[in-house]
């Protein structure tokens, strides 16, 4: 794969490649045509003295000698040429110059319009002709003019060695520049994409388990500072993730420990006395095996919610009837403990997941029944707008609210006569907040006046809408 620079040179080269050229090409031939056009204009001037000194008489053509002399026709050594004919070729008058010789005519027809053109000279020489249809004085007709075909002729050699020098000009400074262009802009392109090569080399440089570094996006250029501010989003973003997947690994390796551990000195108490195994040894066991099994179905569950692999099937529910069915199932745990379970059923259809809404249910009365203080008063608000759990937090402040849905955050407290209180512990309300936001919704939590704890997962009564 080419690099930045490489396709920023190459593509700058051919720009240059094409530009130059066609810059010079423009330039030549512009300077050609003015060339052109002055040499043009000397030849016309000199055929308006010709014909302003001339005239017929009795058929034949007249000219100035001394014009001639001043316009450079006088020397019949060589110089500038001219010749008059008639409409039909005939000749009138010729240059000294010509000697017995006729001027060479163009290839298009002649017309009114001025015609020039590049010919052979008699002598040899290269040489450009102006050839004009003009009227000419006669004393034959007084009152009218002759029509006369005039060609001025002069050497082109200092005319075509200019243009040859200007294009070998062109030419040689086209490659030049092109050849110079192509150093300066590598270096050019190669410093101005230093500061991506800068930023490429210090986004390589941190290392992937540890993301702590940050790109000073202040020094970097105005395009690169929305790139430096993603990529320390990014980072921060990871260094979070790290630090999560670091306090979930270890809170979950703490959590399996503690039943792991219990289970192995019942199977070890069980194996050194075996003629004294108990049923309540085997009921223990097994109690120990589901809190194991449990634990691994939310690890599970909160593995493929986060995966994006937990399907979501919208069906019009009855929030009133779940409700009292998620109630019916935690109410022999709650008079376990003292605990009064309130429902407020709510009327109106309700589009949801029953499995997702079923487990958001299940996870917020758990963490209900298990954390309320004995003997409280737990209220379950099942409607079309919201489901909210309400229950006694005596060991809560708002300062924990932030973290209620961490995974394995566990705040101790005390309450009454030295009864140890768990906050909150486990993943039942990290599995809330995520399949919350499946169903397109957040689990909120808020502290009401009097240590009331309510965690609510409001619903959109929007058909069709998932929540």
């Amino acid at each position: 794969m080419s690099s930045l620079l490489t396709r920023l040179t190459l593509a700058l080269c051919v720009a240059a490649g094409f530009l130059l050229p066609a810059g010079g090409c423009f330039v030549y031939f512009t300077a050609e045509r003015l060339l052109l056009r002055n040499f043009d204009g000397i030849l016309a001037a000199k055929a308006d003295a010709l014909i302003t000194t001339s005239e017929m008489d009795r058929g034949k053509l007249e000219t100035d000698l001394e014009v001639q002399e001043f316009a450079g026709f006088g020397s019949a050594a060589g110089g500038d040429y001219f010749e008059f004919r008639t409409p039909d070729g005939a000749l009138l008058a010729r240059s000294p110059s010509l000697r017995r010789d006729r001027l060479p005519s163009l290839s298009a027809p002649l017309t009114r319009k001025p015609q020039s053109g590049f010919l052979d000279l008699p002598d040899g020489r290269p040489g450009r002709a102006l050839w004009l249809v003009v009227p000419v004085k006669s004393r034959d007709h007084p009152e009218g003019a002759t029509l006369v075909e005039l060609g001025v002729a002069s050497d082109s050699a200092s005319l075509s060695q200019t243009l040859h020098t200007l294009g070998m000009v062109v030419a040689g400074t086209a490659t030049v520049g092109l050849l110079v262009g192509l150093l300066v802009l590598r270096g050019v392109v190669r410093r101005s994409l230093q500061p991506v090569s800068d930023l490429a080399k210090e986004v390589q440089e941190i290392p992937v388990d540890e993301p702590a570094r940050a790109i000073d996006a202040t020094a970097l250029p105005a395009e690169l500072v929305p790139v430096g501010r993603r990529v320390n989003d990014l980072l921060s973003r990871a260094r979070e993730a790290i630090e999560r997947e670091r306090r979930f690994s270890s809170h979950a390796a703490h959590e399996l420990r503690t039943p792991l551990a219990e289970l192995r000195a019942i199977i070890e108490l069980m194996a050194e006395w075996p003629d004294e195994r108990t049923t309540e040894q085997f009921e223990e066991a097994q109690k120990v095996l589901k809190g194991l099994e449990q634990l691994l179905q939310k690890l599970t569950l909160l593995s493929r919610a986060e995966a994006g692999r937990q399907p979501v099937h919208l069906e019009s529910l009855d929030p009133a009837a779940l409700g009292e069915g998620a109630v019916e199932r935690f109410r022999a745990a709650a008079e376990l403990r003292g605990l009064s379970l309130v429902l407020k059923p709510g009327s109106g259809p309700l589009r949801s997941d029953p499995v997702i809404w079923e487990a958001i249910a299940n996870n917020l009365l758990e963490n209900a029944v298990s954390h309320a203080p004995a003997g409280a008063t737990i209220t379950v608000e099942s409607s079309a707008e919201q489901l909210a759990v309400s229950n006694p937090a005596p060991g809560l402040s708002s300062a924990d609210l932030p973290h209620l849905m961490e995974r394995f955050w566990k705040k101790h407290s005390r309450h009454g006569e030295g009864e140890e209180i768990i906050s909150h512990s486990g993943l039942g309300l990290s599995l809330v907040a995520i399949y919350a936001q499946l169903l397109g919704t957040a689990a909120t939590a808020e502290l009401q006046p009097g240590g009331i704890l309510t965690i609510r997962v409001p619903w959109s009564r929007t058909e069709g809408t998932q929540g």
